[in-house]
């Protein structure tokens, strides 16, 4: 027979369970009780601006707060990922992570002021970026094919642009060259807009970029397309071929993805993923994203965090092979 000590213990520790579980239930069904900040680690009219506006532009009317966005450019997006990883981890905070912030900084910046898998609750993904390889119309290449035996005949004679030493558009064109063997000159500009007007203007020959910055200058016969790397966006550019079948193990997925600081409950955390994927469903913010050649992808938190952890060893990786180091 239980005795009546342990009696009362046992029906202390059950209410104690059952107080704590209404407490969690609680604080996720009142969450927000003012409006939240999104930290945006790319300036204004970036595709991390535009994607962060027209999702959380939905969040603030199903949830009844506005979530400011606010934009923190510089370092390579270590200045807003410092500022939420600093922050108090009340569910009123968070970062909008690009792949570059989380998964390749840590490896090319000798110092960061925030650490990827201690600082940071992972949300949910909310986007792939594909890729498209794109030439200088001048460029005799209509095909990957052609474009990589144009680069056998004439080693380190073809440059191409990127977004900046260490920058996701660098790592996806190094990758290309090291898995088609070719050696190419890399010239690195301060952003993807300028690598992609220097394509434009025949600066260089070819760069690697986000097909929703792209879409334009292909559509107008400013530059050409040769072949399209990650999730495809529907129907963005049927007719050019696909990647991975070309140069298998050669594709670098760019992704978007939020983030809490540390410590933020559980049950805001929850309740914001399921937020988020209900949001990333819906045909009109579908629609908004594939007009800007992003494939919205919503995950858990834990499927983020396996994302996290890959990307951080084959980043590693790549970086190491490249010698890539920024101070």
């Amino acid at each position: 027979m239980i005795s009546f000590r342990r009696r009362l213990a046992w029906v202390a520790a059950l209410s104690g369970g059952i107080f704590a579980a209404g407490s969690t239930a609680a604080l996720a069904q009142a969450w927000p009780q003012k409006p939240a900040h999104v930290i945006v680690g790319n300036s204004a009219g970036s595709l991390s601006d535009v994607l962060a506006r027209q999702i959380f532009g939905r969040l603030s009317q199903t949830l009844g707060q506005q979530f400011v966005i606010e934009d923190r450019a510089g370092a390579g997006g270590a200045i807003a990922a410092e500022a939420v990883a600093k922050a108090a981890p009340d569910g009123y905070t968070f970062l909008f992570g690009t792949d570059g912030i989380m998964v390749i900084n840590p490896f090319v910046y000798s110092k960061l002021p925030y650490d990827t898998l201690r600082d940071f609750a992972s949300v949910s993904l909310l986007a792939k970026i594909p890729y498209v390889l794109i030439v200088n119309p001048s460029f005799a290449a209509n095909t990957l094919a052609e474009f990589i035996a144009a680069a056998k005949a004439r080693p380190r004679q073809i440059n191409y642009g990127s977004g900046g030493n260490g920058h996701a558009t660098h790592l996806e064109m190094e990758l290309i060259a090291r898995k088609a063997g070719i050696e190419l000159v890399h010239v690195p500009y301060k952003g993807t807009g300028p690598a992609l007007q220097a394509v434009v203007a025949g600066e260089v020959a070819a760069t690697a970029i986000g097909l929703g910055i792209a879409l334009p200058q292909i559509a107008s016969g400013k530059v050409r397309a040769l072949v399209i790397g990650g999730p495809r966006a529907k129907d963005m550019l049927p007719r050019v071929p696909d990647l991975l079948p070309a140069l298998p193990d050669s594709e670098y997925v760019s992704w978007q993805a939020l983030f809490a600081p540390t410590g933020t409950p559980a049950a805001i955390v929850n309740r914001l993923n399921a937020e988020l994927v209900k949001a990333l469903q819906l045909p009109e913010i579908q629609k908004q994203l594939a007009d800007v050649g992003m494939t919205p992808i919503a995950s858990s938190p834990a499927e983020l965090d396996r994302v996290l952890r890959a990307d951080l060893n084959t980043n590693r990786e790549l970086v190491k092979a490249l010698g890539l180091k920024l101070d």
